[in-house]
């Protein structure tokens, strides 16, 4: 059956409405993810070919809708599933000067620099073909430019902006891309878990729309002044979320996994000039979380141990030691379990 996102942007945008059609995608993926869109991914894909044109250049029906598509998931963090849809594309239409560009793009973020001059080559030259006067304007030539300077980033840069200290809150879907949750169900959970954790923090009197927070697809990571506002958060979302999933039956249920550190992070810009940060301290918290389990609610010993300073048992008492692990890069983190009778998950991590 249709995915009914698929079928809800047919409704909303018609055939000859391309840019409308590339916004709304656009921002789906933004909020939910690649996953939310594989029905309409793989309706492009069964794109027939044009014919070739003056040049001989042979593009699929809806190049530009693709192109977007794969340019969509690089500017929403998902490199690797836009590499893996240029090689497609590319595959289909090789001498479109676009498509070279892009992937050329794509493949510059991921370090492969010699792999992408070549492809900004070919869509220059390209370009000079189909016009000479104009080619020097197309992103192509920008890019090669880039490399004949010797600089592959662009020129103008911007001093990296001071470190800032954080409660992160760390939180991701149990079995959100599992194959039988289909579209519909993932944007289900992702959209109450969003309205949940806003209505929450409406309670502890904080403005979300303030918030320094990014979606992850299949969850969300939030920045805390407060010590206390992560925790608490876990703790009453953990709640509000074992009472839901009592009115729920299998695959409708909910889980989270949750974890908690403390530390430096940086502000950035991303691609559409929205606030985003990066940092150890942000890594550190995504490894915490990976640990856990459903319904479990991990913290860093740094975090737990400044808890344990600043309110004493009122959280203290929540925090059970499970002892080291080694994550990713060899890295190791002590870990609290946080939880009691009411909620959480008692089990200390396996892995």
């Amino acid at each position: 059956m249709e995915n009914e996102i698929d079928g809800l942007i047919t409704r909303m945008v018609s055939e000859d409405q391309e840019e409308r059609w590339i916004v709304i995608v656009a921002e789906i993926v933004k909020r939910f993810g690649p996953s939310a869109i594989s029905n309409i991914l793989q309706a492009i894909k069964r794109d027939p070919l044009t014919e070739p044109d003056a040049y001989g250049i042979v593009s699929t029906r809806h190049s530009p809708k693709w192109n977007s598509l794969a340019l969509t998931y690089l500017q929403n963090g998902f490199l690797q599933e836009a590499i893996n849809l240029f090689k497609e594309l590319i595959v289909r239409e090789p001498s479109n000067p676009a498509t070279q560009n892009n992937y050329g793009v794509a493949l510059l973020r991921e370090g492969i620099l010699s792999k992408a001059q070549e492809l900004f080559t070919k869509a220059y030259e390209t370009d000079k073909r189909r016009d000479p006067a104009q080619a020097e304007k197309f992103p192509a030539y920008r890019n090669l430019m880039l490399f004949k300077e010797g600089r592959p980033r662009p020129e103008k840069t911007k001093t990296v902006a001071s470190p800032s200290y954080h409660n992160i809150l760390f939180m991701d879907i149990v079995g959100f891309s599992r194959p039988g949750w289909y579209g519909t169900i993932q944007v289900e959970k992702i959209t109450y878990l969003t309205d949940t954790v806003r209505t929450l923090l409406g309670e502890f009197e904080l403005d979300f729309m303030k918030l320094p927070m990014f979606p992850t697809g299949d969850g969300m990571a939030l920045f805390f002044e407060n010590p206390e506002h992560p925790i608490k958060l876990a703790i009453e979302l953990t709640k509000r979320l074992d009472k839901y999933n009592e009115t729920m039956e299998g695959d409708m249920k909910l889980e989270l996994r949750i974890g908690i550190h403390a530390g430096d992070s940086f502000p950035v810009k991303d691609l559409h000039e929205g606030g985003n940060r990066c940092g150890p301290a942000i890594n550190t918290a995504r490894r915490v979380m990976d640990l856990g389990e459903a319904r479990q609610i991990l913290c860093t010993h740094e975090y737990g141990d400044k808890l344990k300073r600043l309110f004493g048992p009122t959280y203290g008492s929540l925090l059970h030691d499970c002892g080291k692990y080694t994550v990713k890069h060899d890295e190791e983190i002590e870990v609290y379990n946080v939880y009691n009778t009411s909620f959480g998950n008692s089990k200390c991590p396996s892995k």
